[in-house]
């Protein structure tokens, strides 16, 4: 599954919602070593031409330019 996929498609990793029955973000869970937010989008990131994370303004993450607030 490390093939490319070139047909238009991109990935959005939706991750503005408030955790408030969790108590804390979600997205911060860490996964495979990493936050899941982010493993969610290097995964996206190898499969598709583009891939962004969709966040509240408060949630802006560091590790990628592609946010959509």
């Amino acid at each position: 599954m490390n093939q490319q996929i070139t047909n238009g498609l991109y990935g959005l990793v939706l991750m503005g919602g408030k955790s408030t029955r969790m108590g804390f973000d979600k997205s911060m869970i860490p996964y495979h070593g990493q936050p899941k937010s982010q493993h969610l989008f290097e995964l996206l990131t190898k499969m598709l031409e583009e891939s962004y994370l969709s966040v509240r303004r408060d949630q802006e993450r560091v590790f990628t330019d592609k946010v959509i607030p």
